[in-house]
């Protein structure tokens, strides 16, 4: 009770600050295990709500529903009575929130990245996937930097312990066959056949003598240290490439031949320790031969719970559209790229927002996938992953819609047609090869306005810093045509 009073007061407190003369409004949060999974009934009456759902992760969502139903004013907040109730369409709502490359969400303390967690699971979130072991692409700097590794390990403390609070499912990895770059030379993987995947890292051939033995010990010593943590996993997971992969004959083609034979040995290995959890594995970047190969290995096999499938760009691979899995048991995971795509350094330009290219992929599968893991290198694109989040929770919204909640509630006092109209540019701009200085000019235009009418609680949050820092940089880009953030 005084968690979920704190996140509502909070909220509220941070948008019109507490006032002597103003009066009370009483929110009850009530455990309902009638109520279906992933629901919450929110009710509000005169000076009153009641939030009831069956998790605590799904009252932290109606008490979402709850804060974005207000209309926060200079010095008060307006209710509306009437049910404003949680229902996800898609049932896997997972955020990827990457800690590496001394990258935003590693610099992050326990504190604020838990209050981070808090709004994407006030957003619909359901399940994160948020390493808190020591990355290996940071280990040397962390080794010779205690006071930076103390502040990690106490954020990834803080972090596991939150998720157990939440009753958050989360993501545990180690199904790949990427390895340290010190282990024995004579496991290594032959190059990747594929010509869209890379070959970065050490990779093990699992074909070789001993291989698969030295995967499943890693495995299990990855599982042993997740048991010992005392989490709650919801998911196991596999990635083909990205740094994995073997282009060897007795592996190829990879997608459908060595990662399925590897992934269903690590598969046997993690039930036995997560007999509950659900599997998901990817086909990141697979060719259609590798497609073809795994549906005729899913015509016999079904203990994949989750295929997750996506391209790195702004279309969604047309195979999976084509020809329905054939099994009934597996499903399909979208991995929507919010991150990356279209603009160098990430997150070093303010804000980036698309919501327009992330509504199109979304339409062009909706009716055959039942969720997502969106991968996140940071906050500066809070924005798509509202965008992504809603969608799959209520399709029936536009990102127009969405895109409008969004400033009423995080940019109160400003007009939401404006927000609308400014990320309409943005998105027009993402490329920066091909922005318009006339969307550029118009945008800043728009951000000055909004700049001026925001409530002054607000006007010093990140969320409209990277927003308005976004307005006043592109022009700046045009003018010069330096690209290279200062």
């Amino acid at each position: 009770s005084r968690f979920f009073g704190k996140v509502v007061t909070e909220r509220v407190a941070e948008r019109v600050p507490p006032s002597d003369a103003a009066g009370t409004f009483r929110v009850t949060f009530a455990l309902d295990a009638s109520l279906k999974e992933d629901t919450a009934t929110v009710r509000v009456a005169g000076d009153a709500a009641e939030i009831r759902a069956p998790k605590v992760r799904s009252l932290l969502a109606g008490a979402g529903r709850l804060l974005k139903s207000f209309s926060y004013r200079p010095g008060v907040f307006v209710t509306t009575d009437g049910a404003f109730d949680f229902k996800a369409a898609k049932s896997m709502r997972m955020a990827y929130l990457a800690r590496h490359y001394a990258n935003p969400f590693m610099q992050f303390s326990g504190e604020a990245m838990c209050r981070y967690m808090d709004d994407l699971v006030l957003d619909g979130i359901n399940a994160f996937n948020i390493p808190t072991g020591t990355p290996h692409i940071d280990a040397v700097r962390l080794k010779h930097d205690p006071v930076a590794r103390k502040a990690y390990e106490e954020a990834s403390d803080a972090i596991r312990r939150h998720l157990h609070e939440l009753g958050c499912g989360l993501r545990g990895g180690g199904g790949s066959n990427t390895a340290p770059g010190d282990t024995d030379p004579a496991l290594a993987a032959e190059p990747n056949t594929n010509p869209r995947a890379p070959n970065g890292g050490f990779r093990v051939c699992p074909s070789k003598p001993g291989a698969m033995e030295f995967l499943l010990a890693r495995q299990k010593r990855n599982l042993e240290s997740m048991r010992k943590e005392g989490l709650d996993i919801c998911t196991l997971g596999h990635f083909p490439y990205d740094e994995g992969g073997c282009g060897c004959a007795a592996c190829g083609p990879w997608g459908c031949n060595g990662y399925v034979k590897m992934c269903e040995k690590l598969s046997e290995l993690n039930r036995r320790y997560y007999p509950d959890a659900k599997t998901v594995m990817s086909t990141w970047l697979f060719e259609d031969k590798e497609y073809e190969g795994l549906w005729e290995y899913l015509k016999t096999h079904d203990w994949i719970d989750y295929l997750e499938i996506d391209n790195f760009g702004s279309d969604f691979p047309q195979y999976p559209l084509d020809h329905p899995i054939p099994n009934a048991h597996t499903k399909i995971l979208t991995f929507p790229e919010i991150s990356m795509w279209g603009r160098i350094p990430w997150g070093g330009f303010g804000a980036i927002a698309y919501p327009k290219m992330l509504e199109r992929i979304f339409r062009s599968c909706e009716k055959v996938v039942d969720g997502f893991r969106y991968y996140s290198e940071g906050t500066f694109e809070d924005i798509n992953k509202a965008i992504v989040t809603d969608l799959y929770i209520d399709p029936s919204k536009t990102p127009d819609d969405i895109l409008a909640r969004y400033a009423a509630y995080h940019f109160p006092g400003t007009d939401p047609a404006d927000f609308v109209r400014l990320v309409e540019l943005f998105e027009r701009n993402h490329r920066p090869y091909m922005m318009e200085f006339a969307n550029a000019i118009e945008a800043k235009r728009l951000a000055l306005k909004m700049d001026g009418e925001i409530l002054p609680s607000m006007r010093n949050s990140w969320r409209w810093r990277l927003v308005y820092l976004r307005a006043m940089i592109d022009p700046e880009i045009c003018d010069t045509g330096d690209l290279k953030p200062g």
